[in-house]
């Protein structure tokens, strides 16, 4: 009876593992990667320079809304600042439990003091007030008035262990194609991105593969942040591929 048992057990595990996903399963898969790859990965010549499609639309909203991103990103990072203050203050009870306002604002005290520092930098530079070395076209300015509008357009959303996201963080403008696009259109040099993303990536490859080797990013330690934990499960079943296995966890 018990190997009729096991028998039985290993035939259903076979089974499941041999889960054939449907067209809609895969489609849900394909599509949103097709479309990241079409974005972000895919050069395009536009207005005769090569770029990416993301980029195309990151100049389009500059173009409708340009005027107003700089106090728009202004008016973000100051209530920011106000709704962290009013969190670590006034503690609200709608701020309590697992609010999506508490995941956003409950945050730590020297993250509540850059983002009042970010505010009011940010307010500086808009107005043109204080020191120069604060809002000048050099500094503040840049940051508010180039990089801000079209960085406002990218937005990121993992979980990593402490090792990933340094590794991550650090190598972030290594990797990223569209961090890339926006250094070289700032520089004025968008004519040559392929040849200079090219260039990046064979450099970006070996330095990644250097760096995440040496002090200090070898001595992080490889675990999920505390009260948070693991959330996700990369454990790839026995006998399944992980191509298989990852499309299936995707839909």
């Amino acid at each position: 009876m018990k190997v009729n048992s096991d028998a039985a057990g290993n035939l259903k595990t076979k089974l499941t593992l041999q889960h054939n996903p449907t067209t809609a399963e895969i489609l849900k898969f394909a599509i949103p990667s097709l479309l990241g790859v079409l974005l972000f990965l895919i050069p395009v010549t536009y207005n005769g320079k090569a770029t990416i499609v993301i980029g195309i639309m990151a100049d389009a909203i500059k173009g409708v809304a340009g005027a107003y991103l700089a106090q728009f990103m202004v008016g973000v990072l100051c209530l920011s600042a106000l709704f962290s203050l009013v969190c670590k203050l006034l503690r609200p009870n709608f701020s309590e439990g697992t609010s999506w306002f508490k995941a956003l604002f409950d945050v730590s005290w020297l993250w509540v003091s850059l983002r009042v520092i970010g505010a009011v930098f940010g307010v500086l530079t808009l107005f043109s007030l204080g020191p120069e070395f604060i809002h000048s076209d050099y500094t503040g300015g840049t940051i508010l008035y180039e990089l801000i509008p079209v960085l406002a357009v990218w937005f990121l959303l993992a979980a990593y262990t402490q090792r990933e996201a340094a590794v991550i963080a650090t190598n972030f403008s290594i990797a990223s194609i569209a961090f890339s696009f926006v250094i070289i259109n700032f520089m004025g040099l968008g004519h040559l991105f392929v040849p200079f993303y090219l260039t990046v990536i064979l450099a970006g490859v070996i330095t990644a593969m250097i760096i995440p080797r040496i002090p200090p990013l070898s001595r992080k330690k490889d675990v999920y942040y505390g009260p948070v934990g693991k959330q996700i499960d990369e454990v790839v079943p026995h006998g399944q591929s992980s191509w298989s296995w990852r499309l299936e966890k995707s839909c």
